[in-house]
């Protein structure tokens, strides 16, 4: 979690003090929300149905010694709420006809199995406050681990999996698998996810979860559907539903009208983003931006901090202090975050060839990440290096083969090089991949028609016309054709 200001007394509320950070990025989570980097607990906690039910810290925690009320051992601790009939809305069990494991065995201890282990450090052994059910399927498909093989670990994940079944059926085709595979996907950067993601989080009860999957929604923001979803979750009732909900506005155009409001939300958390979304020099609250300087400056002596100082430098119109900042932070950690954002903040002010040195550090640093070898393409393109920009896009549908914009954007880029048959190639894949947009099949009807292929020409149009009706372009495009094709 991140601390905001650094002025937490006893008392505060958490969400005017902290941001917790939630799996809406890979490499901090399992796409479960089993952790995986150092996290802290009570994110963990947060994105359980436990906590959901009511349950806190102190009904298993000593609020001094911070130790057990009850023992783990005989199950104690569990089973003050799930001895039948259930307490706080728990599901009643018996345990060992729940785990199948012998009574007096490590694999009958509720912990084992729903508050894995993980070592920091090699010796800090800290259990998983998620409270995640193993699955190996899961394990299967995108090697998310499962506590039976933990245990296990001389067994394969579909030996895990028999048993499961055998014993659990169709119970284990749970909603929490479904979201953990739209969240594997989304990690893997597969295109085409805004409705899928609208669906799975407005049926999300638990607000952690659900503000999780609001952050992601920023890469499909041009879709109606999904801006509208986004806009309602300004609303939500809960702090981290609304501050994730700014989030996914990020860089979306004309949204200050909707974030605005949000600059006088009742939490600090959702004022600080909104304050960062809305920045304007000209027109901005007071207050707010009081509060969102502080919070830059309480951070400003790390890599993150120092990367938020150059963002509203550059906002600003402080473009040498924007710089200054961002090499620090690349100073700091030159890693690809901060090689990306020294990149990104050059070609904003037109140093393109710095701005290209720093997005390929980035782009070879994290050699899986297709949003930085897709930033670095487009530069290219723009400093008139068309060969290289065709090699960067080719490394990005490599690095991500369903990331529909960079195939459109290979495919013009084979135009230009006149290698038509490649970029007709590439625009079909772009075409499958990006279901509503007219983009590429008028794009492959120009080269169509460049090769004097009407018919094949006509038709590309008419598809970019299924998908846009009103896409003037498409319609120029037939209008040229000779009037001799059915249906024209």
């Amino acid at each position: 979690r991140e601390e905001l200001f650094g002025t937490f007394q006893p008392g505060d509320r958490f969400h005017d003090h902290f941001r917790l950070i939630l799996p809406d990025q890979p490499g901090i989570f399992h796409a479960d929300g089993q952790v995986l980097d150092e996290d802290f607990e009570y994110a963990s906690f947060q994105m359980s149905r436990m906590a959901l039910k009511g349950v806190t810290c102190l009904d298993c925690h000593n609020p001094h010694s911070g130790k057990l009320v009850l023992p783990v051992e005989n199950n104690a601790i569990c089973m003050q709420c799930h001895t039948p009939p259930g307490r706080l809305g728990a599901i009643p069990i018996v345990p060992e006809e729940h785990s199948f494991h012998a009574p007096d065995s490590t694999g009958n201890q509720c912990v084992n199995c729903h508050m894995s282990v993980n070592y920091y450090m090699v010796r800090d052994g800290r259990r998983d406050h998620g409270f995640t059910s193993p699955d190996p399927r899961l394990t299967i498909e995108y090697g998310i681990p499962n506590a039976c093989n933990r245990c296990h670990d001389d067994q394969t994940p579909e030996w895990a999996e028999e048993w499961t079944q055998q014993w659990y059926g169709d119970k284990m085709n749970r909603r929490a698998r479904d979201r953990a595979r739209l969240v594997a996907r989304y990690y893997e950067e597969e295109q085409e996810l805004g409705a899928e993601l609208i669906a799975m989080a407005g049926t999300e009860e638990i607000p952690a979860w659900r503000a999780a999957l609001v952050s992601m929604l920023n890469p499909w923001m041009d879709n109606p559907a999904v801006r509208a979803f986004a806009a309602s979750e300004l609303t939500h009732p809960h702090p981290l539903v609304r501050a994730s909900a700014v989030k996914s506005f990020h860089n979306v155009p004309d949204s200050y009208a909707d974030i605005a409001p949000l600059t006088r939300d009742a939490y600090a958390l959702v004022r600080i983003d909104a304050a960062l979304h809305t920045l304007n020099p000209l027109e901005r609250d007071v207050k707010a931006y009081r509060e969102l300087r502080a919070y830059t400056d309480n951070g400003s002596d790390q890599p993150a901090g120092a990367l938020r100082q150059a963002r509203i430098a550059l906002t600003e119109g402080r473009a040498g202090e924007a710089v200054t900042w961002a090499e620090k932070a690349y100073q700091w950690d030159p890693s690809g975050v901060p090689a990306y954002t020294l990149g990104r903040i050059y070609f904003q002010i037109g140093q393109i060839t710095n701005a290209i040195h720093f997005m390929e550090v980035a782009a070879i640093e994290d050699a899986v990440n297709a949003e930085y070898s897709y930033s670095l393409a487009l530069a290219m393109a723009e400093a008139g290096r068309p060969d290289d920009a065709v090699q960067w896009l080719r490394t990005t549908v490599e690095r991500a083969p369903m990331f529909g914009r960079a195939w459109y954007n290979l495919g013009l880029a084979y135009s230009g090089r006149n290698r038509l048959d490649e970029a007709l190639e590439a625009l079909q894949r772009a075409e499958v991949l990006l279901t509503d947009s007219p983009d590429p099949a008028y794009a492959a009807a120009t080269i169509h028609a460049r090769l004097q292929d009407g018919d094949a020409a006509f038709e590309a149009a008419r598809r970019a016309l299924e998908r846009a009706p009103d896409h003037m372009p498409s319609m120029r495009l037939i209008q040229s054709l000779p009037r001799n094709r059915p249906g024209q």
